[in-house]
């Protein structure tokens, strides 16, 4: 059980970098489709979804437009409760976020 908690501890520290430290790629798939795909590996790690925001939605609300740009925000209650326990500023990063946008020539 502690290997298992050590392991996912640093799995987990490993996801959470700040926007200075952040990583980007490319995808070959859709918006739509790499969302759906992130949260499919997020629930095979044994986190879940908890929730996401769409960027352009919330523009289009306002009478403004903007190209897909969901952000997805991942964790686990267990794993967070733990990682707060032993350090509460970690709460800055948490949950888990990944941003996925698509660019003016359509490249996700």
């Amino acid at each position: 059980m502690k290997r298992l908690l050590l392991f996912a501890c640093l799995c987990c520290a490993s996801l959470l970098v700040s926007a200075s430290e952040s990583a980007t790629k490319s995808s070959p798939h859709s918006v739509a489709d790499m969302v759906d795909k992130l949260a499919h590996i997020v629930s095979e790690k044994g986190f879940s979804v908890i929730d996401r925001v769409y960027h352009a939605a919330v523009a289009k609300s306002a009478g403004l437009e903007l190209l897909p740009t969901p952000l997805s925000l991942s964790g686990s209650r267990n794993l967070g409760t733990q990682l707060l326990t032993g350090q509460r500023s970690i709460s800055v990063d948490l949950p888990v976020r990944v941003l996925v946008w698509e660019e003016p020539d359509g490249t996700v």
